[in-house]
């Protein structure tokens, strides 16, 4: 690994669940109000949640934006582990 690899791993780390949120929603390739409708989230929480870097959302929310972002086990895990709520042995979401 080279030293832009680990800069990024890094980042990565230490990214927290809006951070991470905004991370994953570009990833998918669209709109911020189409995932955050698909999650059934109002607008205005949306904002704040883009705002507030240190956002803690409620488990619901979490799992919402999870479930409508399509993410796979592991990806939900680490998701909602970034929002402070769980930790990834705790969770069994098979």
């Amino acid at each position: 690994m080279d030293a832009d690899d680990w800069e990024k791993m890094l980042e990565d780390l230490d990214a927290g669940f809006s951070e991470t949120l905004l991370k994953l929603i570009d990833r998918t390739g669209k709109k911020d109000s189409e995932i955050y409708k698909k999650a059934n989230v109002d607008r205005k929480l949306f904002s704040k949640i883009r705002n507030n870097m240190d956002y803690k959302p409620s488990k619901t929310t979490a799992l919402a934006f999870a479930f409508a972002l399509e993410l796979d086990i592991d990806e939900t895990k680490d998701f909602i582990g970034r929002a402070g709520l769980a930790s990834p042995i705790a969770i069994n979401l098979t």
